[in-house]
Formats: C-alpha cells, structure tokens, sequence
C-alpha cells in the first residue's frame, strides 16, 4: 500500500527556513532602499540626495539587524519542530490500520485499500484517510478514515441547474482529464489536471544572498545582539515614557507622609487630642501583601456614643490618614460600651502607591 513520506533530510528544513529568511530580507530592502520622502510640511523641502541615500542605508541596516538577529535566534528550534512535526506524521501513517470488511458499492465485491494519507484540510485534526480498490477490477473506489467513516467529497452541482454531476476520469501519463455531465439539463464540459512535476525555478542570487542575511557562529551572535540590545533600549525608552507620564502621581507620592506602624500610633495619638478620643491601642500587625493592623480606642465623651461616635472618629481618621500611606478597611469603625475597634491598612509597595496616588489626585486633595 502506498503512503506518503513527509520526513525530509535536514538540509531540506535548512533551507526552507533560510529561503524564507532570505525572501523577508530582500523585501525589507527593497522596502526600505526604495524609500520616498514626502516635502517638510513647513518648507516644503527634502532632504538632500545625499541626506536621503543615508538615512536609507542606515534604517535598512538597523531593520535587517532586527530581522536576521530575530530569525537566527529561532532558526534552530524551529528547524527541530518541523522535522518533529513531519516524524509525528509518519509515525501517524505507518501506525494506522485500514478498516476491514470494506464491499465495493458497484459489485459488492471484497475492496483492498490501495494507498494512504493524511486528512488534515483546512487544520482539521489529523486523521489518516485510505483509499480502497474494487478486487473484481470494478472502477468504483472507496475512501474511508481508519474509524470506518467514509470520507464523501462535497458534490460538484451543474452551472446551469444547480444538479449533481456525473463524473469520468481518465489519466494519460501525466494529464488527469475528468469529464462532467448533467443527466437533467444535459451540460457537459471538461477539466484537465496537469500532474507532471513542476521544475523549481533556479534563484542565481539566492547563495549569495544567504550568506549575508543568514549568518552563522560569532556573526551571527553579534546580530542576536544588536536585537537584545534594541530590545533594551526599547524597554528603557518605555519606561521613561511612562515615568514621565506618571510624573504627578510620583510627585504626590514623594509628598505623601509615608508612615511606619510605630510611627502610625504616635501621630494618630497627636491627632487625637482634644477629641475626646483616648487610649489608642494597635495589635501586632498581620504582614502580608499589605500591613493591616487592628485597633481601639476609647470615647470618654458621655454625650457622644454609637453611630455618632464612629461617625466622628471615621472623620477623624480619614482626615489624618489622607496624606498618608495608610487607610482605613472596607469593615469600616464599630461602636460597643464606648470602645471603638477597626482595622488600618498600610501600603508600601510601588503600585500600591501609585494606586493611592491617583486616588488621591482623582478625588482632589482634602
């Protein structure tokens, strides 16, 4: 039984990947070397030919870096998943079996697979297909997926009524002619399929210009790089761009009074005096992405207590913690017997910061 092979020597990988490395460089070229430069919009002038021829070699020079730098640095892992890929297809091939009991639909007769491949049109999962011939010589044939499901091709309908066609096929050397006829309308018509191997045509330059846009060894190094280097520089460029967007919040954050727990239970105690608020007490902290740190106070006030007393300490606190880099919990301040509990979380981290810093610039300074 026929089959298949997709496994190939390495060399044909090899070149594959550097004809495609050499075709995406020589367009890069002639995009680049074939630059045209529009007039200053002020002046209305170019940049002298000299200026121009310049300016073109040197970003066709840093854009074929980027692309040889790219393209070597993938070369070897992607030769090595093609050649796996196209093994991972054979081994597919030679391990399927051919369903059995197969009858011919002319005769009936007993049907012997003839020749085998892959079913994997339009990335369909690959399923292995076989083709079956009639014992009895019959010209009925067969195809079936090695489940038993039988591949039916979609129908070729008449140009003129939309019917079904019948079909005849017959092969002299290389030329396939089919022949088409319409049993309703009567139309009829040919088509020729030419099998006979096409010639590859011969690229003169294509050595020449694989030795310049595919490198090897210390060359080809250098290019990976000038790739990381741009890599960098990029990277770098970024940043700045973003710290000089995000300079207002930065500045705000160097404002912001940026407390330490022990120094959080001194000045929060300082905040409270004359408030009628007393004995602040804080727990060990709980660090984790964030300090929080549990509370109480006391309310020595007689004509203050439940929702008007945790009304007043919240407005105390979000008053003293604003410029901070501390803030009060989502669960809020509770009122029991004139003792106030809570909890306060505290920030330190960049993006924490940051987050607190647009906030802040968002809601307005208080």
């Amino acid at each position: 039984m026929k089959s298949e092979v997709h496994l190939s020597p390495r060399q044909h990988y090899e070149d594959l990947f550097d004809r495609i490395t050499v075709d995406s460089c020589r367009e890069i070229e002639r995009i680049y070397l074939g630059y045209e430069f529009d007039p200053d919009k002020k002046s209305g002038e170019v940049p002298s030919q000299a200026a121009q021829d310049a300016i073109r070699k040197m970003n066709t020079e840093l854009r074929l870096m980027w692309e040889i730098g790219k393209r070597y640095s993938k070369r070897e892992q992607t030769i090595n998943d093609w050649i796996d890929g196209d093994k991972a297809k054979d081994e597919m091939l030679e391990n399927a079996q051919p369903p059995r009991g197969i009858r011919c639909n002319g005769c009936a007769g007993h049907m012997t697979p003839s020749m085998k491949t892959l079913y994997d049109l339009f990335n369909s999962p690959d399923r292995v297909l076989f083709f079956f011939d009639c014992d009895n010589g019959c010209k009925e044939k067969r195809a079936m997926f090695e489940n038993g499901d039988e591949y039916k091709p979609k129908p070729y309908l008449c140009p003129d009524c939309g019917s079904e066609l019948d079909d005849d096929s017959e092969r002299k050397g290389d030329v396939i002619t089919t022949s088409y006829k319409c049993s309703d309308c009567g139309h009829a018509h040919k088509e020729e399929m030419d099998m006979t191997p096409k010639k590859e045509a011969i690229d003169p330059n294509f050595e020449k210009d694989r030795k310049r846009f595919c490198p090897t060894g210390k060359k080809a190094e250098r290019y990976v790089q000038g790739v990381q280097s741009m890599h960098d520089v990029s990277r770098l460029v970024t940043e700045w761009r973003q710290k000089d967007k995000d300079r207002p919040y930065y500045d705000e954050i160097n404002k912001m009074n940026k407390l330490t727990v022990p120094q959080l239970g001194v000045q929060l105690n300082d905040a409270m005096k004359d408030t009628g608020f007393i004995k602040l007490e804080l727990s060990p902290p709980d660090v984790d992405q964030q300090v929080v740190v549990s509370f109480s106070v006391q309310d020595e006030r007689s004509d203050r207590e439940g929702k008007s007393s945790e009304y007043d300490f919240k407005r105390l606190l979000k008053q003293f913690l604003a410029n901070t880099n501390w803030r009060l919990m989502s669960d809020g301040v509770h009122y029991r017997l004139g003792v106030l509990t809570g909890r306060l979380k505290g920030y330190d981290r960049e993006a924490d910061m940051m987050e607190l810093a647009k906030q802040r610039l968002k809601k307005g300074k208080p």
